[in-house]
């Protein structure tokens, strides 16, 4: 009886090792443009995708665990953030060549610690970059290299930003302060702190450049701010833990990822409601959430011609793909461990 168990266990086992491997895999059903660099933050390194096929080109290790990545579409490169971890702290920026997909210099940052949010200001070589610990707004010339600017946010905790599309100005999301800093670039420096949630974090732009929108992880909460008046429009609740939200290139959509609920929330732009949530795989049951993990939706990036959003789930280890027309997950892509920034450059 005894052996008969054991018999039995070892099979069950097999089978669910098996079909482990199986859902491990790349699941790719989809073929687009584009190369996505996926920033896996555990293990200190970079996917690079290949969105035809959905498989990695090549991984790139970087020395300093890294956070974010944005794109700089016009010199073809990705410049990464690396913040650190409890033992080592990072102050530097990785910038990748998106032909060679080779590292082609790393950025000193003289000092300020914990580089997080990234993004490009448009039309110019550069990129602005807010760090935790100084809680300031650093603006950086990737053409030579160079710190040109450190503008104190006057909050605490700046962790994430998104650039206007047409003005010189940036809004900082201050998580500790629960606001956002609002500085203008030419003028360096702060002309307006705007009182938010709890827990203020994820944030972007309207493509129109019309109003801001945070998520407040705390609260559960989005916040619609007027980006000219910086009042508050209106508040909605959300998902538990939403982390970021991202506009969808048209403008007509919001997607928020909820870390804590494993789901993604979509709002409608013009009628400022969310309409549904599309939830990830890893919350049904046991089996389920053996084979995908329990989902924690953290990154959000838009595809720039095709109505595709890249989400990344930092407990499986992979990128779920959500179609933009249906809101239905499509496809998924394995990445290293603990994925959380993503960018897309052409191909």
């Amino acid at each position: 009886m005894k052996k008969t168990l054991i018999a039995i266990l070892c099979v069950m086992t097999l089978i669910i090792s098996i079909i482990v491997f199986i859902r491990t895999k790349n699941d790719y059903h989809i073929s687009t443009s584009g190369i996505l660099y996926s920033v896996n933050k555990l293990s200190s390194d970079v996917s690079i995708v290949d969105l035809r096929s959905g498989k990695t080109i090549k991984t790139i290790k970087i020395k300093v665990e890294p956070h974010e990545i944005t794109a700089l579409t016009d010199l073809n490169m990705a410049v990464i953030t690396n913040y650190g971890n409890s033992k080592k702290i990072g102050e530097s920026l990785t910038v990748i060549d998106g032909s060679s997909h080779s590292i082609i210099s790393n950025i000193t940052l003289k000092g300020k610690k914990k580089p997080h949010g990234i993004q490009v200001i448009p039309n110019t070589n550069k990129v602005a970059i807010v760090n935790d610990e100084k809680s300031e707004l650093l603006l950086v010339n990737i053409k030579n290299n160079q710190l040109e600017a450190a503008i104190s946010t006057n909050e605490n905790t700046s962790h994430l930003l998104a650039v206007h599309p047409t003005k010189p100005i940036a809004f900082c999301s201050n998580s500790t302060s629960n606001s956002v800093s609002v500085i203008d670039f030419k003028l360096k420096k702060v002309i307006k702190i705007i009182a938010c949630g709890k827990g203020t974090e994820g944030i972007d732009v309207t493509p129109s450049g019309n109003e801001v929108w945070i998520t407040n992880k705390k609260d559960n909460t989005v916040q619609m701010i007027d980006a000219t008046t910086y009042k508050i429009i209106k508040s909605i609740n959300v998902g538990v833990s939403p982390l970021r939200l991202k506009f969808t290139p048209d403008g007509k959509f919001c997607l928020v990822t909820n870390a804590q609920e494993g789901n993604v929330s979509v709002i409608e732009v013009a009628s400022k409601t969310c309409f549904t949530h599309i939830e990830l795989p890893g919350k049904k049951n046991l089996l389920d959430k053996i084979l995908n993990h329990t989902p924690r939706p953290v990154g959000i990036t838009m595809h720039p011609q095709e109505k595709l959003a890249y989400i990344s789930n930092s407990n499986a280890n992979r990128i779920e793909v959500i179609d933009l027309n249906t809101f239905t997950l499509v496809s998924r892509i394995k990445v290293g461990a603990i994925p959380d920034g993503m960018a897309i450059l052409p191909n």
